[in-house]
């Protein structure tokens, strides 16, 4: 249904999306932006537009200790807190006792974060990270524009628009959080 993109550019993170809402067989293009920052984080979503909502409106940051890891307090606080807040929005699943959430992107203090359904975080060696139905062509994009002098807002763009022209999940238009940016923008031209 979706593509959610992030590169990691002298020491900030760069985040866009796509606008598609779809099941496979019907599309809406949708007005609300797929990221958003909340806090101190910028947060990219895939599976589900009620997954986004509760990211955003319901979600609650838990506190981070004085001198914890960042990895650390989004394996343990973060993660606690967001299952709680999906179980309570109707939104957590339990298929064969495992319990799952959505798959979405975490952007904080210039590190690159991927939450899985099943609650893992991970960080990436590579300095990008895609989400959603164009993930593997988004990754084809970023990792072949990587060793190239392009800027982040060029780099996420052909990404979008890589997985755009094979992944029928994938439309514009794009919006893109630059670093610093209080909410998205539209991503356009490079």
């Amino acid at each position: 249904m979706t593509l959610i993109v992030g590169t990691l550019h002298e020491g900030q993170v760069w985040m866009a999306c796509d606008s598609i809402g779809s099941d496979g067989f019907t599309k809406m293009i949708v007005k609300q932006p797929k990221l958003f920052r909340k806090g101190d984080l910028i947060m990219g979503y895939t599976d589900s537009f009620r997954l986004g909502q509760l990211l955003e409106h319901n979600l609650a940051l838990p506190s981070r200790a004085v001198g914890q890891e960042v990895v650390s307090w989004l394996i343990t606080a973060f993660v606690d807190t967001l299952r709680t807040c999906l179980k309570n929005g109707g939104y957590a699943t339990c298929e064969s006792g495992t319990e799952g959430g959505g798959n979405f992107l975490i952007a904080t203090e210039g590190r690159l974060f991927e939450v899985q359904r099943n609650y893992s975080v991970l960080e990436s060696t590579e300095p990008y990270a895609a989400v959603g139905s164009g993930e593997y062509h988004a990754y084809g994009a970023l990792h072949a524009t990587h060793l190239l002098d392009l800027p982040p807002r060029q780099r996420l763009l052909l990404a979008l628009e890589a997985a755009a022209a094979h992944v029928t999940t994938v439309r514009g238009p794009y919006w893109i959080i630059p670093p610093g940016a209080a909410s998205p923008e539209p991503l356009t031209d490079a």
